[in-house]
């Protein structure tokens, strides 16, 4: 079952300079993560949910001309500048896709979240799998986001509630993060690693312009949960924008795991 996703809508500039903060934000950990699986030139990579393209770029820079990285995505306008032979875009919904080849690495980051076909994705992508071959999957817990500012956590909680609502309103769970290790594992897939970040930060650093971006582009659908007012969200922002604010925004779950031989 197709979910539209929650940011289908965007305006194109809006949504790109949205995921390059995003970029920002998670590159670093992503990477480090990927790094894990001891990548090398020649591999083959599957990139779900490529965004702006960044994870795709430094696959390719690490695989190299006699490599290959595959990404898809339901939106590829952020992905056209790309252009390298060693780079293959697939445009459309996952499950649709047709993949004639089998990865040594395959990642996906904050995409079955949004999907109440998380399952048969999952499944795929385990299948996309060379025998030997690494999946490494990040998605959030948003039930987990924890404000530190007592003045103003009263607000700022009922936009965490209203972000909760929202997905749970959609048939999805705020909170699949903390599921995903299990469910790699129920896929007959080798538990490499698994970690759960808690993204303790101060606003106007990368995660919170970050989620600050995101509860903007979110605000009617926010609204509409009836957890929450606009004043509110337009504080929730400020304060995400304000360096004396921190809170912890969500918790990023991760897993390595590798198919067996």
């Amino acid at each position: 079952m197709t979910t539209e996703y929650i940011f289908e809508r965007q305006q194109a500039d809006q949504e790109r300079i949205r995921l390059q903060m995003i970029e920002e934000a998670l590159d670093p950990a992503t990477i480090a993560r990927l790094q894990t699986t001891g990548l090398q030139s020649g591999a083959r990579c599957l990139e779900l949910g490529a965004g702006a393209g960044s994870i795709m770029k430094w696959m390719g820079s690490v695989v190299g001309a006699s490599g290959r990285v595959v990404g898809v995505d339901r939106d590829t306008k952020h992905l056209q500048h790309l252009a390298d032979p060693r780079f293959q875009i697939s445009e459309g919904d996952f499950l649709d896709v047709t993949l004639d080849e089998l990865f040594d690495l395959v990642h996906c980051r904050y995409v079955l979240i949004h999907n109440r076909s998380s399952v048969e994705i999952l499944t795929k992508l385990c299948q996309q799998l060379k025998p030997g071959g690494y999946l490494v999957i990040e998605e959030p817990d948003f039930t987990s986001a924890k404000l530190l500012n007592r003045t103003r956590d009263a607000a700022r909680q009922r936009v965490n509630n209203a972000i909760c609502r929202m997905f749970e309103n959609l048939g999805l769970n705020p909170g699949y993060g903390l599921e995903l290790p299990q469910k790699v594992t129920g896929e007959g897939l080798q538990l490499i690693a698994t970690d759960a970040q808690l993204h303790l930060a101060r606003g106007g650093s990368p995660m919170g312009r970050m989620m600050a971006a995101s509860q903007q582009a979110l605000a009617e659908k926010l609204i509409a949960t009836a957890e929450v007012i606009e004043a509110e969200i337009d504080e929730y922002v400020r304060d995400s924008q304000d360096i004396e604010s921190w809170a912890v925004y969500y918790c990023t779950v991760s897993v390595v795991a590798s198919k067996p031989t």
